[in-house]
This record gives structure tokens, C-alpha cells and sequence, in this order.
């Protein structure tokens, strides 16, 4: 852990942002803001790269006598330049501008806009940076690959990447860039953002973290390391930290159930429904978004991704906000509204959502959602279309699986849109549909025949957690031929809303 740097000077931090992060960075203000304990200047750099699309107001509103937020629009000159994964855009590369745009300043704490802050931000700010350029955390994930890495990665792809491509000569000295500590000066006396540039030209930004695998290539390891508890990485539960070691799912040290920074790297965020496993933190960003006025934005965002999902179709609005990632009830929301009057437009929107919660109780007639091929992952499959074919004489073992998403509590109803061709009625092949969930258990069964009707093809499933993530599996085995089609499977609830 870095030794801290007296200091009593203003403490300059940085976000870069686009529209699709700008509320989740009024979160991120809020909490590095309600967890300072002193009346030491501080000031935010909030860069951002689209026109604002909420209210200015939300963020003037953070300016007090020692705290300054400074918004500043600049263009992305990244955009375009590659195509990026889902939860990575352009925007995140505008932190190798800092030293330009900040050209006045000498230090910074940058931070990336999908975490909150839980401890006081000027005691990161002064760490002592001996002379190095940065300080950071070592990456989490340094024996084997992330559960976002490219596709089929394991262990040794990861590190040949690292060596290879990155350039590190020490694969265990790989950083998180969402949480730095920058010497600015240093970053403009040695080049050290035209070298990462250069890096990422030569390889078409085609590489897995794009410009934190940029900086990482040009520190190469010469940087102080950061009390892993700066960031915290909120895809992992309270039983597993970011420390380096022999098995990535090790235990964390205590004191890692108590987070200065909680950051929520990868693709599945807390203000969407969307993710494999619950996680502990998800509750934690939630406080500190009731805490901030843009609660009721955050709760439209988070139930229009459920309506992407079709789980609006299958279970009624409170419910999905009081089982799924938020916890939160009516009496949250119009308790937030009454808090924040002197928001007009986020107590309008407080109460319309509490309003509508009221509604959506009388709905009775269960709708039925949707999960399309596309969602689940598939062995030997070829696309057409909405379906999947299979080759019935290749296919040994599960030929469909996944993809564990999270379904609120209740009776579901699950058909498997299945057609065959070609198959005997006597084939010995077997097929198979289940449901299992995220730790293996089968929750329900059921061996087909070789032309399944569609009541063959449906099974009865108890969601009987809060939060219960399911994947929908076909076996298919011992056919000499034959075909099948897969189209999805339709989900239905068997509750009243």
C-alpha cells in the first residue's frame, strides 16, 4: 500500500462521460461528495462529450463553498475509430486527454463514471506517488482471464496477451485504469499518452480494453500500488476481492467487505436487470442513488431494460423493482420525492412512478415474453433467421444452454419451440429440455419424444428466490439423423400479477 502525501491544496478530480453514463455519473458526484470529511477544496472535472440530457440543474446543485463541479463539453475524436464491446464506448478513452485538457494541473484522481465512492477522496488524491507516473489497483482478474474477455479465452490466452500484446514484462503488474491517481506533469514530460496513442493505432484499437490495455503498455509495471479497497470490483460478492493470487475466486481479506470505492466494471450494471449472479453491491449503488436527486431516472432505466428483457410482460412493475437489483417500494420513491422538492422534475417523476406501481398491481392477465435464439449459447447451431438448426447426426451432448438471467420470484410456465425432420419415429436418439439454475440444480426435466409437440415441450418452473438467474438447456444424443429447429423459449406467468 502507497504511503500518503501530506497535502492541503485543492484535490482535482476527473470523469469523462457520454449520454448513456451521465446518470450514473450524478450518482458517482453525489457519493464522492457525501463521503468527504472535511472542508478541504475539492474540485470535479466532468468532461463530457455529448449535450447534456438531463437537467442542468442536477448538477449545479452539487456546488457548495468547497465543492466545484466543472462541466466542460469537448468533442471525441475516438468515435468511430472501432467498434467497441457492448459496455465500452468511445467515451471511456477520453481519459487519455487528461494531461492535455487539464494542462494547467498538475495531479488528478481519475475516475471512471460506473462507480461510486465511499470514503474521502482526498485521501486517494495525496497518495505519494514516488516519482512513478500513476498510481492504481492491481487488476482483479491477473491469473486467468475476465468473465468479459473475449470469447473462449482461458487462463493462458489471457497471459500470452498480456506478454504479447500488452507488453508487460510482468503479467502480476496489469492495472485497473477506472480508479488512477495521475501525475499529469510527468504524463507531459515523458509522452507517455502519445506512446499509448501510438499503441493503439498500430493495432486498430483492436485489443480487449482498449486504452487501459494502452496505458498499461506504456507504464509497463513502474507504478505505485493501490490498497486494493480503492477499487473494489462490484460484479464480485463480499467473499471475493481484487488481490492477486493462485485461484481468482480466493477469499478477500476482510477489510474488502468495506470498499472506498466500489466500481461495477463489465458489461452487467446495477441500474439494469441484466447480469448472471446477484451481487451484494448492487444494493449499495441504490443507496447512494435514493441519496442523489436522479433516483426516478435511474428506476424508468432500469424498468425499460426489464421491458427489453419481456419480464415486464411476465411480472407487474413492483415487483420487478422490489425483487430484482434496486429493492425499492412506493414508499421509497414518493419518501425520495418529498426529500428532493426543490427538484421539481424529480419529485414529478417520483410520484408518477409510485402512481404507476399502484397500477400495475391490478393487472391479472399474465402476458408472455419472448427469449430468442439469440440470447442463449449454442453448440454446432446454424442461424436462420429466428431459429436454430441443428445437425441431429454431430449433436452429442447439449446442443443449447444459457444464458442465466435473472427472473423475479414465482410459477413460470417455459415451451421450448422445437420442430424436428427427418427422424424415425423409433430413432434411439434421445432428446432432453431442462431448466437448471446458476449453481447447477435442475429445477425441472423432461425427456421429448422425436416430433415433440408443444406440450411435450413445456416445463414448470418455481422461482422461489428474490433473485434467481435460470438457463433453458437441450439435450440431444444418438441420432444417426434428423434435424432440429430451435426458436427460443416462451415464457409465460403462471401468478397473478
Amino acid at each position: 500500500m502507497a504511503d500518503l502525501a501530506g497535502s492541503t491544496g485543492a484535490a482535482h478530480i476527473a470523469c469523462c462521460f457520454d449520454r448513456n453514463m451521465e446518470l450514473s455519473f450524478l450518482v458517482l458526484a453525489s457519493s464522492l461528495k457525501r463521503h468527504l470529511k472535511s472542508d478541504r477544496e475539492v474540485v470535479l472535472h466532468a468532461f463530457h462529450c455529448d449535450p447534456l440530457a438531463h437537467d442542468p440543474v442536477y448538477f449545479t446543485s452539487l456546488n457548495s463553498k468547497s465543492f466545484t463541479l466543472r462541466l466542460r463539453q469537448i468533442e471525441n475524436g475516438f468515435r468511430g475509430q472501432a467498434s467497441w464491446p457492448g459496455y465500452l464506448t468511445a467515451a471511456t478513452l477520453l481519459r487519455l486527454h487528461l494531461p492535455s485538457l487539464l494542462k494547467d494541473i498538475d495531479r488528478v484522481v481519475y475516475l471512471d463514471c460506473d462507480l461510486i465512492v465511499l470514503d474521502d477522496i482526498t485521501t486517494l488524491h495525496d497518495t505519494d506517488l514516488s516519482g512513478l507516473p500513476l498510481a492504481a489497483c492491481l487488476d482483479f482478474w491477473l491469473t486467468g482471464p475476465p468473465p468479459f474477455a473475449p470469447p473462449g479465452w482461458d487462463a493462458g490466452d489471457w497471459h500470452r496477451f498480456l506478454r504479447e500484446t500488452v507488453g508487460l514484462d510482468d503479467c502480476q503488474a496489469y492495472f485497473n485504469a477506472g480508479v488512477m491517481v495521475m501525475d499529469l506533469a510527468r504524463f507531459r514530460r515523458a509522452g507517455l499518452i502519445g506512446a499509448a496513442e501510438q499503441f493503439l493505432q498500430q493495432r486498430d484499437y483492436q485489443t480487449a480494453f482498449v486504452d487501459q490495455d494502452a496505458l498499461n503498455h506504456v507504464i509497463n509495471g513502474a507504478f505505485v500500488r493501490l490498497d486494493s479497497r480503492w477499487n473494489v470490483l462490484g460484479n464480485r460478492g463480499e467473499t471475493t476481492g481484487n488481490a492477486a493470487g493462485d485461484d481468482a475466486a480466493s477469499p478477500a481479506a476482510p477489510h474488502e467487505s468495506y470498499p472506498w470505492i466500489l466500481h461495477y466494471a463489465g458489461p452487467y450494471k446495477p441500474w439494469n436487470c441484466e447480469g448472471r449472479r446477484a451481487t451484494p453491491w448492487n444494493a449499495r449503488f441504490w443507496q447512494e442513488a435514493a441519496a442523489s436527486p436522479v433516483l426516478p431516472q435511474l428506476v424508468r432505466a432500469y424498468l425499460e431494460s426489464c421491458a427489453r428483457r419481456g419480464l415486464t410482460k411476465l411480472r407487474s412493475a413492483d415487483v420487478l423493482l422490489s425483487s430484482g437489483k434496486p429493492r425499492l417500494h412506493r414508499r421509497d420513491l414518493l419518501v425520495h420525492a418529498e426529500r428532493h422538492r426543490t427538484f421539481p422534475g424529480s419529485a414529478k417523476a417520483g410520484e408518477s412512478i409510485a402512481r404507476d406501481l399502484d397500477g400495475s398491481r391490478e393487472k391479472t392477465d399474465p402476458g408472455t415474453a419472448l427469449l430468442p435464439v439469440e440470447r442463449v449459447s449454442h453448440c454446432g447451431g446454424i442461424r436462420d433467421g429466428e431459429m436454430l438448426i441443428f445437425d441431429l447426426e454431430a449433436a452429442d451432448g447439449h446442443v443449447v444452454f444459457g444464458p442465466y438471467l435473472w427472473y423475479p420470484f414465482g410459477r413460470y410456465q417455459a415451451t421450448f419451440i422445437l420442430a424436428t425432420k427427418g427422424i424415425a419415429p423409433d430413432a434411439p436418439g434421445k432428446f432432453t429440455i431442462d431448466i437448471v439454475d446458476d449453481t447447477g440444480q435442475s429445477l425441472a426435466q423432461r425427456d421429448l419424444p422425436p416430433s415433440p409437440s408443444a406440450a411435450a415441450s413445456t416445463l414448470q418452473v418455481l422461482v422461489d428466490r428474490n433473485e434467481m438467474f435460470l438457463a433453458f438447456r437441450i439435450f440431444a444424443g444418438g441420432f444417426a439423423e434428423g434435424e432440429l429447429r430451435f426458436g427460443g423459449v416462451r415464457l409465460r406467468s403462471c401468478a397473478p400479477h
